[in-house]
């Protein structure tokens, strides 16, 4: 005696295939746990951390270079130094008057009114940039036009009191694409870290208009100023050997020139110029970026027959003979054959 196979009717067809549809949905949600708590965990919680923390970065003074002034007083003459520019903002959203804003920002910061009627009318942005390094004169102008929707913020800047002077000596500074400063070329380039210092921060909680929480605590972790560096080079004979050397150039019609003054007694620098030279002020304007280079260490050189002067002060201070035009000089008296 057997039993027989019942066969499938349609109503289980059904079932199987509800059960399956089931069964692959569930394996899609646990797929998706997985991906959202495990694999993607580090994500979604920074994600949601940036929703209610705010984080504010506080920028270190870079570090300034001196020139020495006077070696009796010790009295330093700047030779690089820190000021304050701004970034003039504006919100699109609350703009009231966007070409009234356009022309009065537009004659103030001397840009183009229809390039910034475009940005000021760019109603589905909240941010747009007007115009970098605004000095603080031209904002507190700006601040007497009680313009709603046009804000500044902060951004530090290099200045170069002494211009083209020791330019290729000192670099320049200039921004990088996160808007830090950065130092190119020169003692700028060079000693960049120990001059940059050390970036801060703040940590709090956001209120739900993105602003600070007043009542939650902070979390500050205090910038770190750059070092300053103090040259040996003396201000005064730079001033004189880049001047003269400037004159020389320009009456012999050369390409360039170096001149470097030393202390015979310690090697230390006084001076140190090449020309021609270029304003780190405004180095944007330099045609030929070969100025940027300080041949003085940069390019090589042959000293050839002017190491014979070296070579004459060195048999006149060791054999203490006077050495003159009539005179003949056997250097193996003096050094050995």
């Amino acid at each position: 005696m057997y039993r027989r196979k019942r066969s499938l009717t349609p109503s289980d067809n059904r079932m199987f295939v509800i059960k399956f549809c089931l069964a692959l949905f569930a394996f899609a949600i646990i797929s998706r746990l997985f991906v959202l708590q495990v694999w993607s965990r580090e994500y979604y919680s920074t994600l949601a951390e940036n929703k209610h923390v705010l984080k504010k970065e506080l920028l270190p003074e870079r570090g300034r270079i001196f020139f020495q002034n006077d070696r009796k007083t010790g009295e330093m003459a700047p030779l690089a130094l820190n000021k304050d520019t701004f970034i003039v903002v504006a919100d699109p959203k609350i703009i009231i008057n966007p070409s009234q804003a356009a022309y009065i920002l537009a004659k103030k910061l001397e840009l183009d009114e229809l390039s910034v009627a475009s940005k000021l009318k760019n109603s589905n942005s909240r941010y747009e940039i007007i115009k970098k390094q605004v000095d603080a004169a031209a904002v507190e102008e700006l601040k007497l036009e009680k313009m709603t929707g046009i804000f500044f913020e902060r951004q530090p800047a290099r200045f170069y009191p002494e211009k083209e002077m020791a330019s290729q000596v000192v670099g320049f500074s200039g921004l990088s694409d996160d808007g830090k400063p950065v130092g190119h070329y020169g003692l700028e380039g060079y000693f960049n870290d120990l001059l940059s210092g050390k970036t801060g921060y703040m940590l709090g909680e956001r209120d739900a208009t993105g602003g600070w929480l007043p009542l939650a605590g902070r979390e500050i972790e205090e910038a770190i100023n750059g070092a300053d560096l103090v040259l040996t080079i003396d201000k005064t004979i730079e001033y004189i050997a880049c001047q003269k050397l400037s004159e020389g150039v320009a009456e012999y019609k050369a390409k360039g020139g170096t001149v470097i003054i030393l202390n015979p007694k310690t090697g230390a620098i006084l001076a140190m110029c090449d020309a021609p030279g270029f304003d780190p002020n405004s180095y944007q304007k330099t045609k030929n970026i070969r100025a940027f280079n300080n041949s003085a260490i940069f390019t090589p050189y042959e000293p050839g027959s002017v190491f014979k002067a070296i070579t004459m002060a060195g048999d006149n201070d060791r054999c203490f003979k006077r050495i003159n035009q009539y005179r003949r000089v056997f250097c193996s008296s003096c050094f050995g054959s």
